[in-house]
C-alpha cells in the first residue's frame, strides 16, 4: 500500500475483508486477496497502486488459479512455497472488462484515481465494486482443473501459462497434451539468454523429475 496520507491500508482493505477475502500475504505496500470458489479453484485479487505526487491510483487485476497447479509450478520456479498461494495459471485486468463493456479510458484511469482523502473510502468501494462486478464474471465458468484447462488452450498464451497448462494436464493424466505443452514451454529457449534461460530450464526439471516424462526438453 502506497505510504502517503490519501487512503490508508485500511480503508483499501474493508470492502474486500468485509466479504470475507482471504489477505494470504499481509503485504501493506502490495494488498492482494483471495478466495477459495471450489475445493480446487481459487481467484486472487490484485490492486497494483501508483503513487505519484500528489495522487494514487489502482489497477485491479484478477487471477484463477487451480492450487495443485499452483503449488506445482510455484516448486518447479524454485520460488518459495508460499509464493504459490497468489499465483494464478491466467489473468485478467478490470480495466479490460470495462472497456469491453463500454467505458472510455479517461473514465477508468480517474475512476480508481485518489487526489484527496475525502475519495477514499468511495474509491475502495468502488474498486470492490467494479471486481464483483466485472472481474468475477471473467472465471464463473473456471470451477474444476479441466475447466482451467479449457480456458487455457483458448487463451493466447505467454509462456508460464503454457507451462501452468503443462502442469495442468499432466495432473488430468492427459500425457500427450502435457507433452506438446511442455514442448511449446521449451521453445523460446533457443533465444532466452541469462535469469530467463536458467528459469526456463529449472522449470523444466522440476516438471521432468515430478511427472517423469519431458526429458528431451532439458538442455
Amino acid at each position: 500500500m502506497p505510504q502517503v496520507q490519501l487512503i490508508t491500508f485500511e480503508q483499501i482493505v474493508a470492502p474486500f475483508f468485509a466479504d470475507d477475502w482471504e489477505d494470504p500475504t499481509g503485504d501493506r505496500d502490495e494488498p492482494r486477496f483471495r478466495r477459495q470458489f471450489t475445493d480446487d479453484i481459487a481467484i486472487t485479487v490484485g490492486l497494483n497502486p501508483v503513487t505519484r505526487e500528489s495522487s494514487v491510483r489502482f489497477s485491479p487485476s484478477l487471477g484463477v488459479q487451480h492450487v495443485a497447479t499452483s503449488r506445482l509450478a510455484t516448486e518447479f520456479l524454485g520460488r518459495p512455497p508460499d509464493a504459490g498461494v497468489t499465483l494464478s495459471s491466467t489473468g485478467i485486468t478490470v480495466e479490460d472488462v470495462l472497456h469491453r463493456n463500454g467505458f472510455t479510458f479517461m473514465t477508468t484511469f480517474e475512476r480508481w484515481q485518489i487526489t484527496s482523502p475525502q475519495q477514499s473510502v468511495t474509491v475502495a468501494e468502488t474498486i470492490y465494486n467494479d471486481v464483483v462486478e466485472y472481474g468475477l464474471p471473467e472465471f464463473s465458468a473456471v470451477r474444476s482443473l479441466g475447466d482451467l484447462i479449457e480456458r487455457l488452450r483458448g487463451e493466447r498464451r505467454h509462456q508460464m501459462q503454457t507451462g501452468h497448462l503443462a502442469i495442468a494436464c499432466a495432473l488430468a493424466d492427459s500425457q500427450v497434451e502435457a507433452e506438446s505443452a511442455l514442448r511449446e514451454f521449451a521453445a523460446p529457449m533457443q533465444k532466452q539468454q541469462g535469469a530467463m534461460l536458467d528459469q526456463t530450464r529449472r522449470f523444466i526439471t522440476g516438471f521432468v523429475e515430478h511427472f517423469g516424462f519431458g526429458a528431451e526438453h532439458v538442455n
